[in-house]
């Protein structure tokens, strides 16, 4: 997993556009050119295109001078339940980095870091356009790693 932002960041500074085209099953990133040609050709493949960079500069401005999340905060951040942030905690989707869960109880408060939060807001985003969970791993993948995967 990613350990900054700066690193999705750089991942996405050529390529800032994401897209998760169905009729394919892929995930690639794509530059400012491939997705204004992906807009105008009529392609009517069924797909989601999303402008990474903007949602990275959205998140670190609602975020400013926070650098730890609790589960309440991830709940506020997605517009999810908790049930559903700790599904994708037990599918390993996101893990709490800062502080993971340590036995249980109500002291024991698991700590997000901003990369986690970024992801669960991402997850929620793609969930809520209709994106199964094994499309957002491959999404999760390949912005923390810059692969391109098929």
């Amino acid at each position: 997993m990613s350990d900054t932002l700066q690193e999705i960041r750089q991942s996405v500074a050529t390529s800032p556009f994401l897209l998760i085209d169905a009729d394919e099953d892929s995930a690639r990133l794509l530059t400012h050119g491939e997705a204004m040609k992906r807009l105008t050709t009529g392609d009517n493949s069924i797909a989601i295109m999303v402008d990474v960079s903007r949602c990275l500069a959205s998140f670190e401005r609602l975020t400013a001078g926070l650098e730890q999340f609790e589960l309440c905060d991830l709940v506020k951040i997605t517009a999810n339940p908790k049930s559903t942030i700790n599904h994708w905690v037990n599918v390993g989707l996101i893990e709490p980095t800062v502080r993971p869960a340590q036995g249980s109880g109500r002291y024991n408060t698991r700590l997000f870091s901003k990369v986690d939060a970024f992801r669960a807001g991402l997850i929620a985003s793609l969930r809520r356009h209709g994106v199964a969970l094994p499309m957002i791993r491959r999404v999760l993948r390949l912005l923390t790693t810059s692969q391109v995967e098929a």
